[in-house]
């Protein structure tokens, strides 16, 4: 930082981060209990320095090697914490191994914890702005029941969540359905959309491109 600034005149900052240590190993460890506690007493120590940062949890960095329970379980933990504690992006959607691989399949995973996540902090709504008087939607939901009112045709998507992927059937379809499995359905999707993929950038772009990684590889290989 000293070095930037001495050369460049530019003006230069730092944050200081915290981070777990698993002493069997010697590694940095994302995605424990502690690296979540740590995430929260980072803006506390860099109020020291005159940050003044959020201190909910935002990295979903975990060190799972695979799209599994493990990795699900993991940043579930971390976004459904920081959350409510007031969170409202979250970093590292779709890594895995920290942030060593990439994997299509943790991504549409990730994306459905967020959303699980979402509607979970809205809280309950209790529709009282849609209900003119509840003693009649009382008198009419005894007759024709709770499915059978306007209002929870209307309105029964703003109080419930429909997930894309997770299965919330009974055992008797799924077994019917031959045990569909989610890791299967992931990968089916991610295929479908690769396939479907077009798109292919201009011949000058996609030149320079390969001017600059060839000059990049050249460099660090000698």
């Amino acid at each position: 930082m000293i070095a930037v600034r001495m050369l460049t005149g530019k003006p230069v900052t730092f944050i200081a981060n915290i981070f777990p240590t698993n002493l069997r190993d010697g590694s940095v460890v994302f995605g424990s209990p502690e690296n979540l506690l740590f995430q929260m007493l980072c803006p506390d120590f860099n109020r020291f320095y005159g940050w003044q940062g959020d201190s909910a949890p935002d990295n979903i960095h975990i060190m799972a090697k695979l799209p599994d329970g493990q990795s699900a379980a993991e940043k579930a933990a971390i976004m459904t914490l920081g959350a409510s504690l007031g969170a409202r992006y979250f970093t590292g959607a779709g890594t895995l191994s920290l942030d060593e691989i990439f994997n299509p399949e943790q991504l549409l995973l990730d994306c459905e914890i967020r959303d699980w996540v979402q509607r979970a902090i809205q809280g309950v709504w209790m529709g009282e702005e849609v209900v003119d008087d509840w003693l009649d939607e009382i008198r009419e939901g005894i007759t024709k029941g709770f499915i059978g009112l306007p209002s929870t045709l209307d309105h029964y998507r703003t109080q419930t969540w429909y997930p894309k992927w997770f299965a919330r059937g009974a055992i008797g379809p799924w077994l019917n359905q031959g045990q569909p499995r989610l890791s299967n359905r992931l990968r089916h999707e991610v295929r479908k959309r690769i396939s479907s993929y077009n798109f292919e950038l201009d011949g000058e772009r996609k030149r320079e491109i390969e001017r600059i990684y060839a000059a990049a590889e050249q460099t660090v290989a000698g």
